[in-house]
């Protein structure tokens, strides 16, 4: 018992393991995703430095080299509005983007999308600059957080963190007490086999198959010691028959060889060989009693006569009699 005890606290403390690895890689790879999203994002340039590269020069709007580049090949298109919202500059404008707008609709799309393009907007020196991005390019969320719950973050994602430790726990712990009770199930059943009891296990799960070896074992094991219980019965039956009839015609042959044995009318000579007749049968008939004690103790049926004996007493008998 002590030994499935001690399987139980290795699951356990292995699901526990587990648990806090998961942890530590759920946080990893939310680290990962902050960072190549930081990354990302940063390769998509800054809005504020491409609206730099638009300057107002005798009335004409000129765009710089490096800034164009960066719209054509990492957005799609841009266009600066005036104070009216009429569009007074754009490059790559598509055709479905209108050229006037409310001041509803510019607070519309700044946050988030003019037409189903992504766009993103700053205050330029002549206007508003507005770059936009192809359709089905850019997701836009509102997310909007108490400030409160902001600086309670630290406490919110440890008492997160303990909820989900203390959760895999318990599963472990419930998952532990199934896998013992199977366990103990396969341990009993396993004694019951090595004591020659029947087995009959009804697992279900991760045990099935070992408990169906098991009981196929049992099964297995009871049959072989049935045929061994019937083969050595029949020999012990055997012997014990042979040697009786052994022992009757063995009988007549000592005992009239020690009648002639003893007779006078027969020479020295003749007397020896029946003497040696004598002899041999009865080591004959020594061998059959070794045999049938040999069968009576390998089966234990020899009784044994147990009696209580005092060595100081029988010593003090012993130095009286002498």
């Amino acid at each position: 018992m002590k030994g499935i005890i001690k399987i139980l606290l290795r699951y356990i403390l292995s699901a526990g393991g587990i648990a806090v690895i998961l942890l530590i890689t759920n946080f990893i790879i939310l680290a990962s995703w902050v960072v190549s999203y930081s990354t990302y994002y940063n390769t998509k340039y800054n809005i504020s430095e491409i609206a730099n590269g638009l300057r107002k020069e005798n009335d004409k709007f000129i765009l710089s080299e490096e800034a164009s580049s960066i719209i054509t090949n990492k957005f799609h298109w841009a266009m600066l509005l005036d104070d009216n919202g009429k569009v007074i500059w754009s490059t790559n404008l598509p055709e479905d983007v209108p050229l006037s707008y409310t001041a509803s609709d510019i607070a519309s799309f700044s946050r988030w999308y003019l037409d189903d393009y992504p766009v993103q907007s700053w205050k330029h020196p002549n206007g508003l600059f507005v770059l936009g991005d192809s359709k089905n390019t850019t997701w836009k969320l509102q997310l909007q957080v108490p400030e409160k719950v902001m600086y309670n973050s630290t406490k919110w994602i440890s008492t997160g963190l303990i909820i989900n430790f203390t959760v895999a726990m318990l599963l472990a712990f419930l998952l532990g007490i199934r896998f013992f009770l199977s366990l103990r199930q396969i341990v009993t059943g396993m004694n019951d086999m090595a004591e020659k009891r029947p087995v009959s296990l009804k697992i279900k799960g991760a045990f099935r198959d070992l408990a169906l070896n098991i009981n196929n074992t049992s099964k297995e094991l009871l049959r072989q010691q049935k045929l061994i219980e019937k083969r050595d019965t029949a020999r012990n039956n055997w012997i014990t028959s042979v040697s009786h009839d052994i022992r009757t015609p063995l009988s007549m042959i000592m005992g009239y060889s020690s009648s002639l044995e003893d007779n006078t009318s027969f020479s020295e000579e003749e007397r020896k060989q029946i003497s040696i007749i004598r002899f041999q049968s009865e080591k004959i008939k020594q061998l059959i009693d070794d045999l049938n004690l040999t069968v009576k103790l390998e089966y234990e049926m020899q009784p044994l006569n147990i009696q209580s004996f005092l060595f100081q007493n029988s010593l003090e008998k012993l130095l009286l009699a002498i």
